[in-house]
């Protein structure tokens, strides 16, 4: 009897390390040989009497014995991210890119680009008679090939003006000998002068000039006077003249310069120059322009778009001002009441006087940053004007320039601007608020005359002149001044309708 106990608690024991490695402990009885033992007794256990010991039982029915056991089973998925450093290059910045095996990414640690390194500048051997040259260099940071070019200063070339040659008349011309330049200078005897100059301007033809010359050219030099201008009415009417070359000393062509020349038929304008005064060629009939999009442009042969003279008609709806075009002339586009959109060039220095008048149906414009003047009334009468965007570059509000914008509503003006002129936003009858910079001196005469919805205005210190009724008829406008009290410079009418002010007030932009 010991013996047969011995053998049951051995098999009992070797049951529970089957079940612990994980195979399913088949009928201990059996194994040892214990039913119909020596006393002819039957084992109370009963085969497959459990699930857990059957030897058919499914590999799947314990999670614990599957190899394919799933990963929801095993607990949640943890992330496992291989980081990956993108550098910044001169235009687009940095960052990391962390991913993990199963698809997952964020990325993180910003880093701001570079930006061009530009150090070792190498002349391009450019420069011409008069005009500095360019430098060029290449970005000095590795797989950046970007290149920068510059002004090389103090690199213009001077004339040389040797071989004069004598015309029927005997004034003498000679061409600049260097090469790409056609400049001439002239020497002229007494009695046989074209032009009459004061101070390096031509002003005009003498009695001689006129009575022998219809084809002219205004040269670099007069008898060793450099001429850098075209003066004020210089040509005014002159029914002989028919071709003009602007040489490229010329800097500035006078109001009315060429006006009403009737039989002025060719014009060669040189892109150097920086100023063309109001009427400069108008009313010149016979004039031959380059016509591109509806619109009418004097030049040269290099560039035929130096100045946009007019419209080739006034049904015109939309226009695109040439790149390469510097002047939007005066009266340019006056009464064109169908424009509805302009897209000025960033090329563009200059807008002439009422240069957009009664332009009834545009709705809105944008300045380019390079434009330093724009005429006074230039927008003047634009119904429909409801947005603008000024430039950075220009430092006066002139006359009238957006006067009777009836539907203007608000105006901000850049640090660049310090006069506001007579008469500047006159009769804007919706315009509700406008930004001042600190940086503005003086508010002419009726410069917010009649904007009866004004609701407020800020006025920096810095403001030295007010003229009279600045702000008359602005019945609902409260005036916000940095100043303690009125200056003396300020004109006595500046108020008359005596607006709400409150002086002593903090830097702040209300509109």
């Amino acid at each position: 009897m010991k013996k047969k106990y011995l053998k049951w608690l051995t098999g009992a024991l070797l049951c529970v390390a089957f079940a612990f490695a994980g195979t399913a402990c088949m009928d201990f009885s059996d194994a040892l040989n214990l039913n119909g033992g020596s006393d002819g007794g039957t084992s109370e256990s009963t085969p497959n009497s459990s699930p857990d010991s059957s030897p058919d039982s499914s590999p799947d029915s314990s999670p614990d014995s599957s190899p394919n056991s799933s990963p929801d089973e095993d607990g949640p998925h943890e992330h496992v991210y291989t980081a990956v450093v993108t550098a910044p290059t001169c235009t687009e910045g940095g960052y990391t890119t962390h991913t993990c095996g199963c698809g997952d990414s964020y990325t993180d640690t910003y880093v701001d680009a570079l930006e061009h390194r530009f150090v070792s500048y190498v002349s391009d051997n450019n420069a011409k008679c008069g005009v500095n040259g360019t430098e060029t260099a290449v970005c000095a940071r590795s797989n950046c090939n970007e290149r920068d070019t510059r002004e090389e200063k103090n690199t213009a070339l001077q004339h040389i003006f040797t071989n004069y040659v004598a015309d029927e008349s005997g004034t003498k011309t000679a061409v600049c000998s260097r090469r790409t330049c056609d400049e001439t200078a002239m020497q002229t005897g007494e009695g046989q002068k074209i032009f009459t100059v004061d101070e390096g301007v031509v002003t005009g033809f003498t009695t001689y000039g006129k009575n022998h010359y219809s084809t002219i050219r205004i040269p670099y030099s007069i008898d060793g006077e450099v001429i850098t201008g075209i003066g004020y009415r210089a040509f005014y009417e002159n029914n002989s003249l028919m071709s003009v070359t602007i040489g490229d000393g010329v800097k500035s062509i006078g109001d009315e310069a060429f006006y009403h020349c009737a039989n002025l038929v060719n014009v060669e304008l040189s892109e150097r120059v920086e100023s063309i005064g109001k009427s400069a060629f108008m009313r010149c009939t016979q004039l031959q322009y380059t016509q591109k999009n509806g619109l009418k442009y004097l030049g040269n042969a290099n560039n035929p778009y130096v100045y946009l003279a007019g419209v080739e008609s006034k049904e015109i709806a939309n226009a695109t001002v040439e790149e390469g075009c510097k002047f939007i002339g005066s009266y340019t586009f006056q009464a064109c009441e169908k424009l509805k959109s302009v897209e000025i060039s960033k090329s563009v220095k200059s807008i002439g006087v009422s240069a957009f008048y009664k332009c009834g149906a545009l709705t809105s414009v944008e300045i380019p940053d390079g434009v330093t003047e724009v005429g006074n009334y230039a927008f003047s009468y634009c119904s429909n004007l409801t947005s603008v965007k000024i430039s950075s570059s220009l430092k006066e509000l002139k006359e009238g320039v957006f006067s009777y914008c009836e539907r203007l509503e608000r105006v901000e003006l850049p640090n660049s601007v310090t006069i506001i002129g007579n008469y500047a936003f006159q009769y804007c009858s919706a315009l509700k608020g406008v930004a001042l910079s600190e940086f503005v001196t003086a508010i002419g005469n009726y410069a917010f005359s009649r904007c009866e919805q004004l609701k407020d205005i800020y006025i920096p210190k810095a403001v030295s002149r007010i003229g009279y009724d600045a702000f008359e008829g602005c019945n609902n406008l409260t005036i916000y001044c940095e100043t303690e009290s009125k200056p003396g410079s300020w004109s006595d009418r500046w108020n008359p309708s005596q607006c709400p002010v409150e002086w002593g007030q903090s830097v702040v932009k209300l509109a």
